[in-house]
């Protein structure tokens, strides 16, 4: 079994190859998908007048600022118009999709986090009334029975919070934490760029203890990548790639390794 993960960035463009790769693949292994939003949200928040907000770990990691507005606007987006957005696509090219979001079947529950530290102008801020928030379960008996009836799970990056509300949860991670739920050997991240990049190069290879060296070497977006593949791995993964899917083949060139940063133990 593979998770898919696809960025927000390239689900506002055209991807044909990688479904009629998908539609393929699906005849010898089980597939789960697990998708990003961050533009598609942007877009829609900024055209009903919400300017989107970020904040800053200590540790470098950028993240949606995310109040009372904003996951409203966020549910309706990703577990809304972007899910049944790349459902559609997939049923067009004949792959039995089904869309659901963390809430659905209590899938994927995540504490609230309360507090999260912020930098701003060099200071260190607590900044509170945000609903995002850390996995804590994962439901693997859904999905496996999703796929024992011959659908492919499309997953929304919301969460069930402890107080039944929906919470924000980041897609790289997500994807992680489904990979490591239901056994899945390899997790394959795609983007829009060809890997993990030092000095314009692409880093084909990155083993498990040089994680650390690698993530604080890159830029935000990246970050969250390689914090994901060291999740996974940490739960069980065997593998995780990061590759791009403007290619012929992407999936199938993914799984070859050709033009990719590959991470394992």
């Amino acid at each position: 079994m593979i998770v898919l993960k696809l960025g927000g960035s390239i689900l506002t463009k055209d991807i044909p190859n990688f479904f009629g790769d998908l539609k393929y693949y699906i005849t010898q292994d089980e597939v789960i998908l697990v998708h990003g939003g961050s533009y598609i949200v942007n877009d829609v928040a900024e055209r009903m007048g919400v300017m989107p907000k970020f904040i800053v770990s200590p540790t470098g990691f950028r993240s949606r600022y995310t109040d009372e507005e904003m996951i409203e606007i966020y549910q309706m987006t990703v577990a809304g118009k972007v899910n049944k957005d790349l459902v559609a696509k997939l049923q067009s090219h004949g792959i039995n999709a089904l869309g659901l979001s963390g809430m659905d079947c209590a899938l994927i529950k995540a504490k609230r986090k309360m507090r999260v530290k912020s930098v701003e102008e060099e200071d260190i801020r607590i900044v509170k009334n945000n609903y995002t928030g850390r996995i804590r379960r994962i439901n693997p008996k859904v999905l496996r029975n999703l796929l024992s009836m011959g659908y492919i799970p499309v997953i929304a990056p919301i969460a069930l919070g402890e107080e039944f509300e929906p919470l924000n949860i980041d897609g790289d991670r997500l994807a992680a934490s489904v990979a490591g739920a239901v056994e899945a050997d390899r997790l394959v991240i795609f983007t829009d760029v060809p890997g993990v990049l030092a000095d314009n190069r692409l880093v084909r290879w990155i083993e498990e203890e040089k994680i650390d060296e690698a993530i604080r070497s890159v830029k935000a977006g990246m970050k969250r990548k390689l914090h994901g593949a060291k999740e996974a791995l940490n739960l069980g993964v065997r593998k995780v790639i990061i590759c791009s899917i403007f290619k012929q083949k992407p999936l199938t060139s993914a799984l070859k390794h050709e033009d990719c940063t590959v991470i394992s133990k």
